[in-house]
């Protein structure tokens, strides 16, 4: 009966420190997760296609780091992916504001505002004639010519 007793009783103090755990909310203890692994989550969750998880880590990075450049580059890349032309520029001037020297990101930069004139003269080109027509086609031909760099 005793050895019973003293099951029960180890039982229950373990019962009881599992749920005491549960119990602790998750902003007392924090979890700092690493900037190489939201980097990792990031860099793995675009190349798979899923960039809502994607941008999610990215954020979450940039939160903790906001002067890592590499962060701002991944989130460029992310825009410029996705054809949010306007963000991507921001976000490569914000990697290249902390690092001049991100051949990569002035690159992308490059393509970006080619986007962006791109679209600018189509969408010009739907209110009416163009001025110069040759320019679309050029910028058009160019795109094809070039890729950006992830």
């Amino acid at each position: 009966m005793k050895d019973n007793l003293g099951k029960i009783a180890v039982v229950l103090s373990c019962l009881l420190f599992v749920v005491g755990c549960s119990a602790t909310s998750s902003h007392q203890r924090p979890v700092l997760e690493s900037i190489t692994t939201l980097e990792q989550g990031a860099r793995i969750a675009y190349t798979a296609g899923d960039f809502l998880s994607a941008e999610a880590y990215l954020h979450q990075l940039l939160e903790h780091e906001p002067s890592f450049a590499e962060g701002w580059f991944l989130l460029g890349n992310l825009h410029l992916r996705q054809h949010r032309f306007v963000a991507a520029q921001r976000a490569y001037e914000h990697a290249l504001r902390l690092a001049p020297e991100h051949t990569l990101a002035w690159h992308n930069l490059a393509i970006t505002q080619l986007r962006i004139a791109t679209a600018t003269l189509v969408e010009s080109r739907r209110l009416g004639p163009l001025y110069q027509p040759e320019l679309l086609e050029w910028l058009l031909q160019l795109q094809g010519a070039v890729s950006y760099e992830l």
